[in-house]
């Protein structure tokens, strides 16, 4: 009990030292282009900032912010991925092969070569992997290499330690990993991946210097927990984890395990990126000197990232400040011509009408109801504008909303949206797992709520995401009530959280077609 209770401590330390190691993630980010009212910068996030259950390789747009130099902070109006070449990746892999993980190493084992195959399999994979295992020992296996074949015989031939001496040296292996990060070129993505119980006896290193040293690095530390010992024994694991950044996984089968190592070693480098902010100038103001992004993801501390400014930029009007915009002049202008241009319509068709009505005039065939819907006369439906509907922010036992499954192996189950992110997908890392179906993808699509919305999005899957029965593209789409999403051989039904709704299951309006969500970007074109 002592010892537990010790573990838990030490997991409570280092999460709040995450907040600590956030500024040592920062890279450098540039001014790539500026105008008044809109800059540009480029920069890498680091690789553990960025959320699951998004397209690879971006943030989302809503947890950026630039500080400008006079304190005011602008919202991210567009990000893009900046055109180059891809990045090495130099992942040292720390594999537990001791006493507590005997029962497990062969599923570890084989798991491992499957994964290390596919990761490596590319013409273009730039992953360079070293095995370093430990158990009383710590011993490295091999160089770093991309050979996919020699590193799945080093691990085959690597044996299960059955003399128990009472110590696993987790944590010194962890270190001795950090060390050998070291010597990786200085251009390379750096990553540690650890696959262990969690269980750690007779080491010397200790937790708060791994998670300063790879804080010192920039190099969030993956791990995936298995073994009988993992649920009791990994929390100390999964704290180092999120104090560098990184992923966790509590694997509980073998299948898990091979989905969890298959998905973090083919997890890609961060992403080079350009962000956009646009804001309302103030005229003949600059600022000069080094503005600050910041990345604020959803339950996770906020990272700040210099921006150098090499060249001054507008400052932002003041709030309240008096003055039009000419934009906005422009609009008001033109929305007054369009009015009056109205008006004159309206009033000569009445005075027409009123002249025809002292003949006869000849009957008329009346419109065709479906072309009039869809206002093209060859009776093809256009896209209908939808408001979309309110759903309460969500929370354990207060869902959003509920997923009816009609079809799959789910099939009769309701499923509560109680986070602001569902991710959906074979991995076992989503919040809703659909395993069994080839047709979906381990990161297939998303449920976001947002602002009273929930928005679903397609995360670049194989098969693709369906909004009755329409394909995603790479937008997101906002939901309704009614409506039917579809990932391969599983349909899922929104319901809303009011339990009359749910139980008819019936959509708010007939004929609604997926609404686009429209960037800040577009809506300023």
């Amino acid at each position: 009990m002592i010892s537990r209770f010790i573990r838990w401590i030490a997991a409570g330390i280092l999460v709040v030292a995450s907040s600590l190691a956030c500024a040592s993630d920062a890279a450098a980010w540039v001014l790539k282009a500026s105008a008044p009212g809109m800059v540009t910068v480029s920069g890498q996030l680091a690789e553990a900032g960025l959320q699951r259950g998004l397209p690879r390789g971006l943030p989302n747009i809503g947890d950026l912010r630039l500080r400008l130099p006079d304190g005011s902070d602008i919202p991210a109006s567009a990000i893009a991925r900046s055109a180059g070449p891809g990045q090495d990746v130099w992942l040292a892999l720390c594999l537990d092969h001791s006493g507590s993980m005997s029962s497990a190493f062969r599923d570890l084992q084989d798991g491992l070569a499957a994964a290390v195959r596919g990761a490596l399999s590319s013409p273009d994979a730039r992953l360079r992997i070293q095995t370093v295992a430990f158990a009383s020992e710590v011993r490295r296996v091999g160089g770093f290499s991309g050979n996919p074949e020699e590193l799945a015989v080093l691990v085959a031939a690597l044996p299960g330690e059955t003399a128990r001496d009472g110590r696993t040296r987790l944590y010194d292996a962890i270190a001795a990993a950090l060390a050998d990060l070291r010597s990786a070129p200085a251009a390379a993505t750096r990553r540690l991946l650890v696959v262990s119980d969690g269980k750690d006896e007779g080491s010397t290193a200790v937790p708060d210097d791994i998670a300063r040293d790879a804080a010192a690095l920039a190099v969030p530390l993956d791990a995936i927990a298995y073994g009988a010992l993992a649920p009791d024994a990994s929390a100390p694991l999964r704290a180092l984890a999120q104090a560098s950044h990184g992923q966790f996984v509590l694997a509980r089968n073998p299948a898990e395990l091979t989905l969890a190592m298959q998905d973090l070693l083919g997890w890609p480098a961060p992403a080079q990126v350009d962000v956009v902010f646009r804001y309302a100038p103030a005229q003949g103001q600059t600022l000069a000197g080094s503005a600050t992004l910041v990345h604020a993801p959803a339950g996770r501390a906020p990272a700040e990232y210099p921006v150098r400014l090499d060249s001054p930029i507008s400052a932002p009007m003041e709030p309240g400040s008096a003055g039009f915009a000419p934009e906005a002049v422009a609009a008001a202008l033109a929305a007054a011509a369009l009015a009056v241009i109205g008006c004159l319509v309206l009033w000569k068709g009445r005075g027409k009408r009123d002249v025809d009505t002292s003949g006869t005039a000849e009957p008329t065939e009346p419109p065709d109801t479906a072309a009039a819907a869809s206002g093209d006369a060859s009776g093809r439906r256009r896209r209908n504008t939808v408001v979309a509907g309110s759903f309460a922010p969500p929370d354990v036992g207060r869902p959003s909303a509920y997923l009816l499954c009609t079809d799959g192996q789910l099939q009769g189950q309701r499923l509560p949206i109680e986070q602001a992110l569902v991710r959906l997908g074979a991995g076992p890392a989503n919040e809703l797992v659909l395993g069994g179906d080839e047709h979906v993808s381990r990161e297939h699509a998303s449920i976001r709520h947002d602002a009273g919305n929930l928005y679903l999005q397609d995360l670049h899957s194989a098969n693709g995401t369906y909004l009755n029965d329409q394909r995603l593209g790479g937008s997101a789409m906002t939901l309704l009530p009614g409506d039917r999403i579809r990932l391969g051989r599983t349909t899922l039904l929104v319901q809303a959280a009011d339990t009359r709704q749910a139980a008819t299951g019936q959509p708010q309006r007939a004929g609604r077609q997926p609404t686009l969500v429209r960037t800040r970007e577009d809506s300023q074109r």
